[in-house]
This record gives C-alpha cells, structure tokens and sequence, in this order.
C-alpha cells in the first residue's frame, strides 16, 4: 500500500496491467509479485518482485505482514505479503512486465456494486470478480 499520487492523502494500493506482449496472462490485472529465489524468505521475494516490476526499493521493515495462502486454480500457492511503501515515489515500470500501473484508492474500492462472485467451469466454487475501469479484475488478484 501507499498513497494515491494526487496529493489528496488517500491510502492506494498499486494495480499493473501486464502488457499484451508475455507468453502468460498477456494483458491480465496483476498486483506486483512472482517466485521466491532459492533463500529468500516470503517477504524478501515480495519486496524485490515490487522493485524488479515497478521500481520501489521498500526496506524490509516496511512489511507490515502476510494473509492466508491462496491456491490457484492451477495448484500455485499465493501467500499475499502487505507492505506500507511509505514514499509516495514515481514508478518506474520494467516494460517487459508491466504495461500500466495505478495507484487505487482504497476508499470506495469495494461495494456492494464492485463486487460479485461468478461460477465457472474450472471450479466447484464461485470466484470472485471486482468490476474496475470497465473491465473485471478476477481471483486470485481480486
């Protein structure tokens, strides 16, 4: 989390787009994030995927915890890690990963309106989707 870049002091989390280009989830809603590197604990991975995708250095004091592991559907263990990037800093994005990134206000960013859960075939239970920029952001980054 940080705050959003229009000086109003509003809590924002960052969301990227992933360009067109990549072999996977081309064009998806992605929060920063991949693989751990042999040795590294969650967070290190976390902290040094922020830095590698949109150019954050965050120390790792600035980690503020972990939310349950999440399995996709594909079997891949997600464990969110939550940190406070307490500098407002300009992004600087690596193009080979990510085509666009917003800061999203927090406030207002899930409602009753935003959100919904929908069946699909791969899956027994219902996922869930946020509407967001005429278009929908679905589980697991929802």
């Amino acid at each position: 989390m940080t705050l959003v870049d229009d000086g109003s002091g509003q809590t924002a989390f960052i969301l990227t787009e992933r360009p067109s280009t990549m072999r996977n989830h081309a064009g998806q809603w992605a929060l920063p994030g991949g693989r751990c590197d042999e040795g590294e604990t969650i967070a290190q991975a976390a902290l040094r995927e922020i830095e590698e995708e949109i150019g954050l250095a965050i120390p790792e004091r600035d980690v503020l915890g972990t939310l349950d592991d999440f399995i996709s559907r594909s079997g891949y263990r997600i464990t969110p890690v939550v940190v406070w990037a307490e500098r407002s800093e300009t992004l600087r994005l690596n193009a080979e990963e990510v085509a666009i990134a917003y800061r999203l206000p927090l406030d207002g960013f899930v409602t009753k309106e935003t959100v919904s859960f929908v069946s699909i075939k791969e899956s027994p239970r219902p996922v869930i989707r946020i509407a967001l920029m005429g278009s929908h952001l679905h589980a697991p980054t929802a």
